[in-house]
């Protein structure tokens, strides 16, 4: 133990960024479930699933394999595209089980006229198309995202936070930002703070680890009038792998969730109405 310690002082800080040459490719195989639970009062839960089809879903489960290629490296900004060979996407939709099996080079008949396929095959073919800053910040490529998609994918995508000064085995940092999306309806935003570390290197590969939690922010002018109480929170934990030759993010594995609770006031007279929807997200990528 003695050694240990004395190994661990005697260590230069470390540098961690993230890069990666352009038009490098590696094998990958990628696991994410998605969980949606609405409950609360009749009327306002059925507002929420008829708002949006993709409030139908109660579980999301994928498992694919494809390539997570590096697009472009240019101005302090990594381009990263996860690109989907095949998939297979099952979970409950609507009360009802589903489960398909998806070909890159043999999409679906019919593929416009079924909306759950529809919804399904863009869930497991899509893969991940995004941006990484060198020391971390996200950016999904996909700008019909809100904040509350924004925050999943930071409980998925593994997007850790890194330190701007160099750092050794063991050290923690902790990092604090506000979502780049906001929410279409109020235009809040959630405030994170992570925390995060070195847990070990092994053949200059850094395994961090991360824990993080944020709330929604939302302008006073733009907060419902009929709510009278609400919560919007967030957590997440897991680890990274990071090469520290090249900056790109070998592997991952991380979980979190977003619970939106609120109460309304009844317009018409008698009890408030409620509204909780909790969302659950896990997520594993594995170097081939």
């Amino acid at each position: 133990m003695k050694l240990l310690v004395v190994a661990l002082l005697l260590q230069d800080p470390i540098e961690l960024k993230y890069g990666g040459e352009k038009g490098a490719s590696a094998p990958v195989d990628a696991a994410y479930t998605l969980t949606l639970k609405i409950t609360g009062t009749e009327q306002m839960v059925t507002m929420v699933r008829s708002a949006e089809a993709f409030f139908g879903f109660e579980k999301i489960r994928v498992r694919a394999s494809g390539e997570r290629k590096i697009l472009s490296n240019t101005k302090g900004k990594v381009h990263v595209k996860i690109e989907v060979d095949e998939a297979r996407v099952d979970g409950v939709y609507d009360d009802e089980k589903y489960e398909f099996d998806f070909e890159k080079s043999a999409p679906p008949e019919g593929l416009d006229k079924d909306k759950l396929q529809q919804i399904c095959w863009f869930l497991g073919m899509g893969g991940r198309d995004y941006t990484l800053g060198l020391k971390g910040d996200y950016k999904s490529s996909d700008e019909n995202q809100d904040a509350w998609g924004e925050i999943l994918d930071y409980a998925s995508v593994a997007a850790v936070r890194l330190p701007d000064a160099p750092v050794k085995v063991g050290e923690e940092w902790e990092s604090k930002w506000k979502t780049e999306r906001k929410q279409k309806d109020n235009d809040g935003r959630y405030a994170i703070a992570q925390k995060a570390k070195i847990e070990k290197i092994e053949k200059n590969v850094a395994r961090i680890s991360f824990s993080a939690k944020a709330s929604l922010e939302i302008p006073k002018e733009k907060v419902d009038k009929n709510q009278k109480k609400s919560e919007n929170v967030f957590e997440a934990s897991g680890w990274v792998d990071l090469d520290l030759k090249t900056g790109a993010a070998l592997g991952s594995e991380s979980k979190g969730k977003v619970r939106a609770w609120a109460t309304f006031h009844n317009e018409e007279g008698g009890a408030d109405h409620e509204l909780e929807i909790l969302s659950t997200v896990e997520a594993k990528i594995t170097p081939k």
